[in-house]
């Protein structure tokens, strides 16, 4: 009974030990290229330790690369909020979103990543972005945020 015990112990602990490499199993799907999971292996890291600056950076950089351009936005204003003295790295990888979004012409994901880069850096300009965004604000109905815009826009 007590040798069932042990084996018991060493699997758990075998287990928890993979789930504790989540970040480093991104990591090596990243450098090889597949984004998808990598960011699969990202977002369950996360689940484990959702405060982590740097696991919310590859979060973002492989939502981008993944085309989860929604997802990438929220981790990048995420990072600049938990850590601020990674504001500029989350402000480039926001406008990195905005230029994807609006390439892909995902109008929710380019407001969502303008919102963020004036949370994060609102001196940033935002040139050609906030057009489009201020009228996606109007065709949904949106009238404050198109008139949080405009100035901005101008």
């Amino acid at each position: 009974m007590r040798r069932i015990g042990t084996v018991v112990l060493l699997l758990l602990g075998a287990c928890t030990r993979s789930a504790a490499n989540h970040e480093e199993l991104g990591d090596r799907a990243y450098a090889a290229g597949l984004f998808v999971d990598a960011l699969a292996e990202y977002q369950l890291g996360r689940r484990a330790d959702a405060g982590s600056p740097t696991l919310l950076a590859k979060v973002g950089a492989a939502a981008t690369h993944a085309e989860d351009y929604e997802l990438a936005a929220e981790a990048y204003r995420t990072l600049a909020k938990r850590d601020r003295s990674r504001a500029d790295e989350a402000a480039d990888g926001l406008d990195r979103v905005a230029r994807a979004a609006l390439t892909a012409n995902d109008r929710t994901a380019l407001a969502s990543a303008l919102t963020g880069l004036r949370e994060v850096a609102p001196r940033r300009p935002l040139g050609r972005y906030v057009v489009l965004a201020a009228l996606d604000a109007v065709d949904r109905g949106d009238t404050a945020e198109a008139t949080a815009l405009l100035p901005v826009a101008a």
